[in-house]
Formats: C-alpha cells, structure tokens, sequence
C-alpha cells in the first residue's frame, strides 16, 4: 500500500514534469521565421539537398522544416543543425517518426524517438534548440522536449606552440596552414645580392598600391640571415613591412602586400589568421591591419588593425579569428593603416576550425524504400521561439518591444527632434513609432535597443550626466547599454552610468515628457517591457496573467506534495480557488485586483512553507545556495551513506540544480524511486547502506553500495521548502532513518562511487551536510567542511585519526568552535583542546581545526637534496643562532599551514626570502640557489587564512573585534603596532613612521606575519614634526635606506603606502637594484573614477613591480577632491563593482576601504550598524588572499668571485700551525682548503673546513697539527670554490719548521728539538716520558732543570705531545 507520504509527492514529481512544456511555452512567439535554408521543391531522389543561406548561430536558434510525405514514401530524411558553440541535433525522419540523436557516439545513448501524424496532410516541424534542451513542435503541438547533442570539436592549431618544420609540416608548415611561404624563406625576385645584406622580394606574395615588387630595393623587401631583421623561428627571414613612403608603400596610398589564396574560404566556417610582428629600430608602435576579403580592397571577412610593439626589437604575437561570409573569400593582405612606420612580418598562418558547428545539412535517402516528398522549405531564425501564438514579454535578441513607464502609463517614443520621451499612445500592434528592438550585445546581460521607426539607437548622452538621445550607430562607450528587468516593476540600468532610467514628476500634462539616466530606483523607474507586436492592453494583462499563473502553479505543487500542516494547506487550496477563477476570467480592467490577488497566494504560500505535517515529519533543509553558497551545475554528486532505517515508511530527498533541474528521490528498505517511479529494489539486512545520487547532464544514476542500481532523467523541481528556488539538497521524513551521513560530494561534476572531488589547490574537499547518530572516524586526507556548523554533527561525532583531516567551520569564528571541539570533536581518541592537541586557524569567514599538537616541529631541513643527509627539525619561532646547522640546507619540508622565512644572515638580514604551505604540505627537494647551504637564520610562524578584505581602525579592541565580525573581515591594522593577533583576527603592524613605532614593539608581535611600510611617505603632513621626527615628505630613496630594518621580523615585508604610483614604483626598482625583498606592494586608492581605470591603474603598478599588491586605504573619490554630495545607494553600487574587480584580480591580496572620511562611502555607520556598501562588503564571499602563483621571488645578484688571503704562524704551546682566513666570500663558500708544497710545484691538502657555520664570518682562524709536517720550509696557500661557481687561491706563503722550540707544555715545561736529540727544560722536578707511536716505552726520566736526552730519527710521544726528531 503506498504510504501517505508517497502519493502526493508522486503527484508533484509528475507535475514537475509537466513543466517542461511550461518552459516551452514561455518562448516568445514567432509565427514565420527569417532566413530560407531550402527552397520549396520536390524531393524523390536521394543525396544532399543543396541550402540558399549561411547558417551561423551562436546560440539558441529555431528551424522550421515544412513537408508532405506522400503515401508512396518510404525513404528517410535526415537533418543536422549545430550552432557555433558545437550545440545542436541529428534527427533521421521517416513517414511516423522522428528520432533525435542519429550522430551520437555514446553507445550508452539512445535515439529520442516521437511519433508523427499519418494523416496525408502537410505539416511544420518545428526544431527549437533553447540552452541546452531541444524541443520539437508538430504545427502547433509540443511533441516533446529532450537533451541537444554536443557535435564534436577539434581546435585549431596554435602557430607558435611548436617549433617550426618543413619536412615534417610542423608549426607554420603545418598542412592545415592555407598561407603559402608563411615564413618568407622563399625567394622570388632577388632585390640585392651582397654576402652581407640580402635582399628580396618573397615568392607567392604580391604588391598593390605602391612600387613594382623588383622596385623594393629599399622598401617592402626581405632581409636573409640578418640577425637583426630576420628574428624569425624559422631562422632565415622576414618580411619588412614599412609605411614611411619607402618603395611607394604609405597608408594613404592604402598601400598592402598579399596573398591570393589557392581556393576561397568556405562560407560559414571560423577561421584564425595569426603572424609575429617584430618591431624596428625606429618608427615604432604605429597601427597596421590585417585583412581577408572577397577580391582586392574588398575586406569583406576580416579588417583587424594591430599596432605593433612599442619597445625596438621586440617580437609580439597577434591572432583574430571571424567567420568566413558567403561573399568568396580569395586574398589575405597586410594593410598600411595610418602613420608613418616600419615593421617585420613573420610566421603567417590562416587555418580552420575543424569540427560541428555552424552546421546545417539535409539529405535524402532510400535505403528503405522510395522518397516522395513534397518539401515546402527550410527557414531559420536565431533565437528560440515558439510556433504556439501566445504572449510571453520574455526578452530576447530580436525580439519587438514597447517600454511602459508605469508612472506616467505612457510608452517610450520620440518627440518631432527625435528625442527620446514618453508619449501618450493608444498603444496599438505593431506601431513603429513606439517599438524597440532588443540586440544582444557582446557584454552579458546588456542589450541595445534599436528604434524601428528611426533605426537609431537609445542612448546616454555624453553632453552631460542625465540627458538621453538617439545614436546613429552603435557606440564604443557602453552609452547604448542597457541592462532590462523583466516583469510588471522592472528597471532599464544604464551600463554607462550604473544608474536607472526614469523621469522626473510634475509632468502629467505635458505632450512630451523626458526621461533620463541618473536615476536612483524609485517609483518613477519602473518600467514594463512587453511584446509590440499584440496591443498593448493585451501585452501587459499577459505580464500581469504571467505572475499570477506562476503563483498558482507554484501553489498546486505545494499542496499537491502533502509535506506542510494541514490548515496552511487548506487555507492556500482556498485562495488558489479564488485565484483561478479571477486568472481564468480577467479583463484588462481586472490588473489591479491581479496584483492583489497574486500577493495573496504568495504570502498564503509563505505561510505553508513555514509549516509542517505529522506525514512528512522531519524536513531537513540540509544544503542551499542562500544558505551555504552552494550552486550545483549540470553536473553534480551528492550522497547520503551510513543509513538504517527506522521503520518501513520512504524517506525523500529533494535535489535541485542552479537551473531548477532535479528530481525527488525516494530510499526506503525495499526500494528507489526517482520522480515516483521505482527504478530498483534492494534488501535491508539491517546493515548501513551507502546511496550516491550521480547527475550527470540531465541524467541522475543511484549507486547503491558502490553498484549502479537505476536510473532516470532529471526534471524541474518547484520550491517545495524554505530552502529556496535555487540549488537545494533536502531531506523530508528523515524520521524513518536512524542514522545517516548527508554529503556534497561535488557541486559540479559527476563522480563514481568511491570518486570525491578536489578544490583548486588539487586538496581533496568533503562537504557534509549532516551526520545524525553517526560517529565519524576521519583518517583519509581531506578538508572536511561541516557545512551547517556545529548542528552538521547531531547526536554525532568526529574523530580526527590524520593530522592530514583538517575539519572546516565555513562561518564560525575561530574562538567560537571551542564548544563544538569539547563535545563532538577528538583527536585520535582523546578530548579535543586548544594549543594543546590541535590549534583553530583563521579561515576566510570561518575556522579550521588543524590537529597538529603544541610541540609541532613544522619545519624539516636537510643537509643533502631530495631530503637526503642530515634531517633537522624547527619548532615555531626565530632560530638566528642555528650553530654547526648554518649554511648546510640542501632541502626541506615545511607542514602545511605555516611559513617560514629563511636568511642567509643570522640576524634575519641578507639574502632572504617567505615560504607558505598554505593547502598542502610544501616540499622543495633542492633549495633555491641564492638558499642552497647558506641558511643561517629561520623563522617559522603559524599560517591564517584570511580573505582579501580586512579592516583599519583605531578604536579599541572591543570595538574592533565588533566591527570586523560585523563585516566578516578577519585581519585589520591600526596605523601602528600597538595590539596583537586575537583568534579571530590577525593583525598587521605598521612602521608607520622612520622612527615610530619601535622595532622592539614590532619585532614581539609573533603571532603576526605581515609587516606594512611608512604610511603616505610622500605626504609632508603624515611625517612632519606633530607626528614624527621624520621632518616632513619622505623620498623613495631615504625610505629604502632603512628597508633593511624590516628582515629582523621574519615577518612578510611591505612597502610603503604612497598614493603616488610613480613613488612606489621608484621604491620597487630600488628593492630590484639592490636585492633587497619586499613581498608585497601598498598603495592607497581614492579613485574617484570607473571600475575600467581602477583596473588600468591596479594593473600599471603590478606590471611595473611585479608583485601582489594590498590598497591599505580605499574609498570611491575623497573629500579632499570636493566631490559633490553622494548617496549611499549610489556608492554601494559602485562598491559592488569595484569588489568585483579586486576579488578577480589575483594579484591584488588584501584591500581595506577607509571608513572615516565621507559618510556615504562607510562600510558602516557610527552607530554600529553597516551601510548599504557595508551589507554588500560583509556578503561579498571574498577569497583567499594569498596566492603563491602570483607571488614575487626576492631578486638575488650572484656575487662575483673574491679574492681570499692568509698568513701561517706556528703555535710551539699547541704544536700546531695556525692560519690567520681572509674570506671575503662568505656563505657563498662551497669549500675552503689549506693546501701545503715542500717544492712551491706539488701541493696537497694540509686541512679542509668541514663547518660551514663558520662561512658566516668573513675572518677566522684554521688550525692544523705541525706534526704532520716535515721540519723546514713549508710553502701554504688558501684555495676557495664558491658555490656559484669559480674557484681561487691565496698568494703562496712560506713557513719554516725548522725551530728550536718543538712545544712548550701548559705547566711551563719546554721540548727544544736538536738532531737526534730533545732537550727537556722545566722548573721544577717533573717525570718525562719519551713512547713511540706505537706505545713502546723508550725512556722515562726524572727531569728538574735541563736534560738533553738522545733520540734516534723519528716521530715520538713525548708527554702525549707528537714530536718529530730529525
């Protein structure tokens, strides 16, 4: 018996199929369609039928195919359509059917087959390609609606990818190149033939407009094998194109050179001309063209101006591509354009995009049978319309509109200056006078509208800030840009402006009233955009019908689902009731009572979704995009695992796309159904189960327990709870499971069971949504986010069991989890707790819960590469005094979630620079050079992951802490380095002055990783003697004379902040010059203009230092610059562009507006509460503001080789040679050798330094044993390698062993060395005792005064001390 929670739900899931045809439907309406494809005929024979027009849509587009099929047919039709994006259909026709999908290679795809009629007479079939659905009318009936084909797709080459082969037609000799001689290597008329400047003119290229090709000598020409001119890849070369008058060629003669192609382009088809332009030594970065065309000076295909580099000797690669059109394309050229120049041409290619697009064929076929086919055309228009006469004010490119201010109810016309105005209308079909054509223009969103009457278009005038006018062409400026809300209270946004389209009051009796473009939203802006081509009561009754139809239809499914309380549903059937009979009766004189009647289902609807019934019991709302961002695409996988059942009864899950696609699935112990229908059964044993929903293009597959167990297409699915009308993964009547894991496991591809996704760092990412009676064991490495915070884990828990697992509060403060890590959270076994067993990190508007213990060593150095030798590791903290560890790391491994900065100085100066293993663990098997064994201080630091936005205040702590949490910024600075990191916040310190504040002050903070420079450096009034001892502006070059003070942090070092670029710039080239690292660049940004310079301005100074850039200050124009009076509306909206642009940007990593200067530009108010730019700066989901691929490795200048001295002294106390290092070389030192000759000619090593600790000093002493050394003189010398390369020696130095003192005994007593003889002197009576080497005893005396006692030749031990008797 199906339970009470099935029948409706299967009533709604049926219904929600139903609404394709609904989607259909609301198409707009075009009865004949534009462009005939194929003329009427008669078709009996089989072949392709020939096509009058070019078929090249981008996007949707409609196919209307008219025929009678005789009852004597018995052949096959067969069409293919494609658009220029590879979207489209393969259908084959016969006399009952039409199946769609003939061309598909998947064999796990079947045709889509409808019947057709039989019944003698002729009909339309109509093929709409809308998106990504196809749907197929029979005269005005829908037959259905199923998935485009994608037809495939072969790119084009790229020119300058490979290298360039003639014999094996690789690169421009590539055989799908149609440029004969592409790289000019070929000779035809020899213009000069001197050895050293050979001249002339290419073979297969021609001349026009100018001196004959044997007249080039000194114009137009080529120059072989000069390596200056003939910069080709090719390597021989290239072509001189000049425009200074030189051989005739000038651009006012529109002179060019070109090519006659050997076969003309075929129409319809893309293509790509691409070439390499090498500029000259002069007359440079001046404009050219490039251009295709039907026959000489006729560039019907292509005319595209370049202008080539600016810089001399500078290659640059230029590609367009375009369509060939039906006009015969024969000849390419290069154009003269305008103004004198010279340049060099090379590596010419026009190849063809290969592959199903722009596609359409229709062929006859009688493989079964006889064709008999009366055709009554083919026709197309772009766009995807409906053959059903309907009204459905849905805007679209082509489509013909009416513009009805609802203020003044009157349309938008002209006046008799044709002048765009309002004007009273009777508002009949069709009138030209008040119709506006929609073309879709290339920036998304954005149409111009073209009017019918005058064929001009609306625009924003640029005489001033509000007026309107009528522009004869499309313009360049986004003027004619419009952005149209549909629906009864839509807007005209003006993309010029960014503000609305509206009129003033007070005009009522005016014939004319004036509209312009400076308008805030208000009841004056709203605007209704219906169809022109049905009167313009019918129109907008349809617009106001269409609402409330929604509305009702959106009601049917609500009650039909059974899944809210009873009186809420009973009181919603009553007002749909009502609400019928007012639709299905409605005048034009009812719109009023419509809009009312349409509010009261919408709030009656409201109402049931807050509402619940003892049938469907626990709904869970699990995932949506309002909620958790989540936008699933039309690709996705979700799971629910670990499930028992708690009874019999179906549990549901409700799963629905960005685009509304879905489907409900129902699990229960005995089966799956999708959409109501079962599609597998399955057994309960009483074990947990596994379910994983797989959507795949419209398809949804359900594994169960890794095995396929059904499948069936997806549909659209209505808002049945609060969850919303966009992405939504929900559970309803999960009161029959006892247990169960709900999770996302890819928001945007399809995945196998056993399959999880990865984010973009290439780190596996699980998303969970709920656990409930689930207790988590965590060991496989993955970022596992709980996406409703602590309530994901209800009656459940987790486990971490790998430092690997990091778990993910996506919008929980750090010092807010403590609660969820005491009770839900251990850590391999044992109770979760802070800087104990685990730490929470700052993590973009959340926190994640790394589980590495207090004692974490984060930093492995090694002594060899590839983490061979000696391995060494580093806790938190600075390591300056490093000892016999100095100067030998080869490799490391630093844990993710921290950073270290390593210097070849002790004291954190020197060659430095940051390393972050922000999303994985950082393994770097061989250290860079300017590192590679000259390490002598490290510093490691925890890692936060904060978000580009951040704060800048000076108010207190408490204030700070309220404020950044009412924003979502997670870092802030104060102008100073007078507070510390808090959980929740990291903070950044600034030296803010020359002098002020101290480094002691700044060098404690440890917990911070970022250090700004000097604020506004060249602004006298920041640094004069009010705030510093700076006394006044502070230049680039007295800034940088202190940069050095900044390495002693460790931190992460940044500039200074001017507002000036040019100074900052100047700041940059000084770091490059000298070596010095800085990380990151500051400005502040008061930019009173659009978001186009914004980004032109950003882009200058990161060109020209190349590194990440933070805008410490920001805000849209300052009072300074005496702007006039804003409002806050206006300024969100230009905040909201300017988040867009920093946020695309991945070289700008952090930005601060600045919140106390005019009031319309606060993020928030004083009073606490954020303005309207501050509710769009706390929502915005700002990213990661650190990004290691656009970071800026620290320059290092390898220095040169340096000369090395010494001297040599023999110590009698030590027995040993000591020698006195001058090694200017430093830790650049790959080895030191003392090296020792008895000749001057033969040397051998007398002692190596094995510490490289002690390369950090420039002098040092080096001791040897002078018992290993033969009695006389001894010649030294000192020979250094570097570990740049190169090696030196010391001048030789000379030593003479020959001495009467062998050693003198700590106690005073004194060995003097005579041959065959040792002479014992001491002070007192003292035991002498005389062993060879080997420990015989030779003598042993009692010695007081002196004793010369007799040795024959050789080495003793005398007293232990080594001597050599000769």
């Amino acid at each position: 018996m199906m339970n009470k929670l099935l029948k409706p739900l299967l009533l709604t899931a049926l219904a929600a199929l139903t609404l394709q045809s609904i989607t259909a439907q609301q198409m707009p309406y075009r009865g004949t369609l534009e462009h005939t494809l194929v003329s009427e005929q008669a078709v009996t024979t089989k072949g392709d039928i020939e096509t009058t027009t070019l078929f090249t849509p981008e996007g949707d587009f409609t196919i209307d195919l008219g025929m009678l099929m005789r009852s004597t047919h018995q052949g096959t039709l067969e069409v293919r359509a494609a658009n220029g994006n590879y979207r489209g259909f393969s259908a084959c026709i016969t006399s009952g059917s039409i199946a769609f999908g003939i061309d598909n290679s998947d064999p796990e795809e079947t045709p889509v087959t409808y019947s057709l009629s039989e019944d003698g007479k002729a009909h339309t079939y109509r093929t709409v390609l809308q998106g990504e659905k196809i749907h197929l009318y029979e005269d005005t009936t829908l037959l259905g609606t199923h998935t485009a084909e994608i037809f495939d797709r072969m790119m084009m080459m790229d020119p300058f990818a490979g290298p360039d082969d003639k014999a094996n037609k690789e690169g421009i000799y590539s055989e799908h190149n149609l440029i004969r001689n592409p790289g000019f290597e070929s000779e035809g008329v020899v213009l000069k033939s001197d050895a050293s400047d050979y001249r002339f003119w290419p073979a297969e290229w021609e001349i026009a407009n100018a001196n004959a090709k044997d007249k080039q000598q000194t114009g137009v020409r080529c120059n072989k094998d000069n390596a200056t001119y003939a910069n080709g890849r090719e390597g021989s070369s290239a072509l001189m194109f000049r425009q200074d008058g030189s051989g005739g060629f000038t651009a006012s003669a529109g002179s060019y050179i070109y090519q006659q192609l050997s076969a003309p382009l075929t129409p319809g088809r893309r293509y790509k001309v691409a070439f390499q332009a090498l500029s000259h030594t002069n007359d440079l970065g001046k404009t050219y063209a490039v251009a295709v065309g039907s026959a000489l000076g006729t560039w019907d295909n292509l005319y595209a101006t370049w202008t080539a580099p600016s810089e001399k000797q500078t290659i640059q690669e230029y590609q367009y591509e375009f369509i060939a059109t039906d006009q015969s394309a024969n000849y390419i050229a290069f154009v003269c354009y305008g103004g004198s120049g010279i340049v060099h041409l090379d590596r010419i290619t026009l190849v063809e995009e290969i592959g199903g697009y722009n596609l359409f064929a229709l062929s006859a076929y009688d493989t079964h049978g006889a064709i008999d086919i009366d055709l009554h055309g083919v026709s197309y228009s772009r766009g995807a319309y409906s053959p059903i006469h309907h009204i459905s004010n849905t805007l679209y490119d082509g489509g013909e509109y009416y513009l009805y201010n609802t203020y003044y109810s009157r349309l938008l016309g002209t006046n008799t200056s044709n002048v765009p105005v309002l004007v009273a209308t009777d508002g009949a079909a069709g009138n030209a006078a008040y119709t506006w054509c929609a073309e879709q223009s290339n920036k998304a969103g954005y149409f111009r509208l073209r009017h019918k009457a005058t064929g001009k278009y609306l625009a924003a005038s640029t005489a001033n800030t509000w007026s309107m006018t009528l522009a004869d062409a499309k313009a360049s400026n986004n003027t004619d840009l419009w952005a149209i809300t549909e629906g009864t209270v839509g807007t005209i946004t003006s993309l010029y402006s960014g503000k609305v389209l509206g009129v003033d009051s007070g005009q009522d009796n005016d014939e004319y009233i004036g509209i312009y473009y400076d308008k805030p939203q208000s009841e004056r802006t709203v605007w209704q955009l219906v169809e022109a081509q049905f009167t313009l009561e019918e129109s907008r009754l349809a617009l106001y019908l269409s609402e409330l139809n929604e509305a009702i239809a959106l009601g049917k499914q609500i009650v039909g689902s059974g899944i809210y309380g009873l009186a809420a549903t009973a009181n919603l059937q009553a007002v749909l009731d009502k609400a019928q009979a007012i639709a299905d009766a409605a005048t034009f004189a009812d719109i009023e009572r419509i809009v009312t009647t349409t509010a009261e289902v919408e709030a009656a609807i409201d109402t049931c979704k807050e509402s619940s019934s003892e049938d469907a019991g626990d709904i869970r709302v699990w995932a949506t995009y309002d909620n958790h961002r989540l936008s699933l695409s039309d690709s996705y996988t979700l799971s629910l695992d670990s499930v028992t059942f708690a009874n019999d009864s179906t549990m549901y899950l409700l799963i629905r796309n960005r685009n509304k696609q879905g489907a409900l699935v129902g699990i229960s112990r005995t089966s799956i159904s999708i959409g109501g229908q079962t599609v597998a059964d399955i057994v309960d044993k009483g074990n947990k189960h596994n379910f994983r929903m797989v959507v795949d293009k419209g398809t949804l597959h359900i594994y169960h327990n890794n095995q396929l167990a059904g499948s069936a297409p997806t549909y659209q699915v209505p808002a049945l709870t609060t969850g919303g009308e966009k992405t939504e993964y929900t559970g309803l009547a999960t009161q029959h499971l006892s247990s169960y894991v709900a999770e996302v496991i890819s928001p945007e591809k399809a995945l196998a069971p056993s399959e999880y996704d990865g984010d973009k760092y290439n780190k596996v990412k699980r998303q969970i949504a709920q656990a409930y009676h689930c207790n988590l064991l965590l060991s496989e490495p993955a970022d596992y986010f709980l996406l409703n915070e602590e309530a994901t884990l209800e009656a459940s828990s987790i486990d971490i069991r790998n430092e690997k697992c990091w778990v993910i509060f996506p919008h929980t403060r750090p010092s807010a989890t403590t609660q969820a890590m005491n009770t839900r959270i251990t850590i391999n076994g044992t109770k979760a707790q802070s800087k104990t067993n685990y730490r929470a990190a700052i993590y973009l508007d959340g926190a994640a819960i790394i589980p590495y213990p207090a004692s974490v060593q984060p930093l492995s150095i090694f002594s060899g590469e590839l983490y061979a030798g000696e391995a060494t590791n580093y806790s938190i903290g600075k390591h300056n005094n490093l000892g016999i560890k100095a100067n030998t790391m080869q490799s490391f491994i630093l844990k993710r979630g921290y950073m270290v900065t390593f210097a070849t100085n002790a004291d954190g100066s020197g060659y430095s620079r940051v390393f972050v293993a922000d999303h994985d663990d950082l393994l770097i098997p061989v250290a860079p050079e300017a590192l590679n064994r000259r390490v002598s201080s490290i510093v490691v630091k925890p890692w936060q992951y904060v978000s580009k936005k951040g704060w800048g205040s000076t108010k207190g702590n408490s204030t700070i802490n309220t404020h950044t949490e009412t924003i979502r910024a997670n870092w802030f600075y104060t102008w100073s380095a007078d507070r510390k990191s808090t959980a929740d916040l990291e903070y950044v310190p600034i030296k803010q002055h020359l002098w002020w504040p101290g480094w002691s002050q700044i060098n404690a903070l440890e917990e911070s990783t970022h250090v700004l420079g000097y604020n506004e450096p060249e602004h006298s009034e920041q640094h004069g003697s009010a705030q510093c001892s700076c006394g006044g502006a502070i230049s680039e070059w007295s800034a940088f004379t202190h940069h050095t003070e900044f390495f002693e942090s460790g931190m992460r070092i940044g500039s200074p902040s001017p507002t000036d670029a040019g100074w900052l710039k100047n700041y940059a080239q000084y770091c490059h010059n000298y070596a010095y690292r800085c990380d990151f660049v500051v400005t502040h940004s008061y930019w009173k203009e659009d978001v186009a310079t914004w980004k032109k301005r950003l882009e200058d100074i990161h060109n020209a230092t190349g590194r990440p850039i933070w805008i410490t200050e920001m805000e849209n124009g300052a009072s300074w610059d005496k702007p006039s009076e804003g409002n806050v509306n206006d300024a969100a909206k230009k905040y909201q562009q300017i988040f867009d642009l920093l946020e695309s940007l991945d070289y700008v990593e952090r930005y601060v507006p600045y919140n106390d200067d005019l009031w319309y530009n606060k993020m928030i108010y004083d009073d606490g509460w954020p303005t309207p730019a501050g509710f769009i700066f706390r929502d915005y989901p700002s990213s990661f503001a650190y990004k290691a691929e656009v970071q800026y490795i620290p320059d290092w200048w390898k220095p040169s080789l340096q000369e090395v001295s010494m001297t040599a002294s023999y110590n009698a106390k030590s027995n040993s040679i000591d020698f006195a290092v001058t090694n200017p070389n430093g830790d650049v030192t790959d080895a030191l050798v003392v090296e020792y000759s008895y000749d001057g000619t033969t040397w051998a090593t007398a002692y190596e330094e094995t510490g490289r600790w002690k390369f950090d000093s420039n002098s040092y002493t080096l001791s040897t044993d002078a018992a290993t050394f033969k009695e006389g003189t001894i010649h030294f010398r000192l020979h250094a390698t570097t570990l740049i390369g190169g090696d030196t020696y010391s001048k030789a130095i000379s030593l003479n062993l020959d001495t009467d003192i062998a050693a003198i005994m700590p106690d005073g007593t004194q060995l003097k060395r005579g041959n065959g003889h040792i002479e014992v002197t001491t002070p007192r009576q003292q035991p002498i005792a005389i062993y060879t080497l080997d420990g015989r005893l030779v003598e042993k005396v009692t010695v007081k005064g002196t004793v010369r006692i007799a040795l024959a030749p050789g080495t003793y031990l005398i007293n232990q001390k080594k001597i050599n008797i000769h």
